[in-house]
């Protein structure tokens, strides 16, 4: 597959000297883009990304030192590295460059290999930077898309549940297959226990269905075709069942109206 190129900038206000690092940069492969101006220069960030920006120090009007100030003040190219091309060897001129986030100085008249090695290192960390970027991007598009894709799929799950219960409440007129068929629905797939109470007037239990899922302790060692989940279903009339139901039942004022399904220790979802 091949690479994009990357952008690299040179700023001078000398055409001759353009044309020499033009020729000189172009053996790298990568895109350059020339200006003669500070404010070009600024133009120019404002509408690419640039690995590497070489800036030349004496221009007229905006020299290269305030020409890096502005585009250190611009997010976008806040981080750009920003290597100057000046004739200048004090410690004055360098000390003034790295305070305005200078990474490296050139001297002119440059040395092609010297250039050209130290733009391929920016070029290589520009890339690097680049693929990170869009990995880490891959990434979160990838958790969003499973994201969603479980929430779908947990409301499918829900309304096939509410389909299946809607079924079971309209398929019988037996009140005692109804309700253990709405157990049946929900232990074991919801929970390890279910119960509906039917309470008549004054608070009195009138019906109560239990149905729990419990694991036997020699299935509980291991995988074996004689070892099966036992599921107990328990029904209790109410002169049976009123009085221990009531400890952990909370009575009821409406007249025949059922309490919702009780599940205690749900599972986890696979």
């Amino acid at each position: 597959m091949t690479e994009d190129k990357i952008n690299i900038l040179v700023v001078d206000d000398l055409p001759e000297n353009l044309l020499v690092m033009d020729s000189v940069l172009k053996e790298l492969g990568q895109n350059v883009i020339t200006a003669r101006s500070g404010p070009e220069a600024l133009r120019r960030v404002l509408e690419n990304s640039f690995a590497v920006i070489l800036l030349d120090v004496n221009m007229p009007n905006m020299d290269g030192y305030e020409t890096a100030a502005l585009i250190r003040q611009r997010k976008k190219s806040s981080h750009t590295p920003i290597i100057f091309i000046t004739a200048y060897a004090d410690e004055v001129h360098t000390v003034q460059g790295y305070t305005l986030g200078a990474v490296d100085f050139i001297l002119s008249p440059v040395v092609p290999e010297i250039l050209r090695t130290k733009v391929q290192v920016f070029v290589d960390l520009f890339r690097m930077t680049q693929q990170v970027q869009r990995q880490a991007e891959e990434q979160v598009a990838l958790a969003r898309e499973q994201a969603a894709r479980s929430a779908a799929e947990e409301n499918v799950q829900r309304l096939n549940f509410l389909a299946e219960a809607s079924n079971i409440l309209g398929s019988s007129l037996d009140l005692g297959a109804t309700l253990r068929g709405l157990l049946g629905l929900v232990v074991p797939r919801r929970g390890d226990l279910g119960i509906i109470t039917l309470s008549a007037e004054q608070g009195h239990i009138r019906h109560t269905e239990l149905r729990g899922s419990i694991q036997s302790p020699a299935h509980a060692r291991g995988p074996s075709r004689d070892r099966k989940s036992c599921t107990p279903t328990l029904r209790l009339p109410c002169s049976a069942s009123s009085r221990r139901a009531s400890r952990n039942i909370s009575r009821r004022s409406a007249r025949n109206r059922a309490t919702p399904i009780g599940i205690s220790s749900p599972r986890p979802k696979n």
